[in-house]
């Protein structure tokens, strides 16, 4: 995936940093593992721009690999995008 097409899928900073850390060998968690405080308030918020972000990349061609979480849920979720 190069910068320009990386740039395009993400819509705004939240998006660009969930991108790179699937695009890590190390993966990203689900947003509800992730807010804490007061942004959990918002965690519908999150979770809608997570989804649509997931499926930017999957219409672009690329397959996320989701592992799920330590009681086979969505909380633990780890994304990693597959080449």
């Amino acid at each position: 995936m190069d910068n320009n097409t990386f740039h395009k899928l993400a819509r705004g900073s939240w998006q660009r940093d969930m991108l790179k850390a699937m695009l890590s060998t190390a993966g990203c968690h689900s947003p509800a593992y992730l807010l804490q405080g007061k942004a959990k308030l918002y965690l519908n918020r999150y979770n809608n721009s997570f989804q649509s972000i997931l499926q930017r990349v999957r219409n672009a061609g690329y397959k996320i690999n989701v592992t799920p979480g330590p009681r086979g849920g969505e909380y633990g979720s780890i994304y990693r995008i597959n080449f």
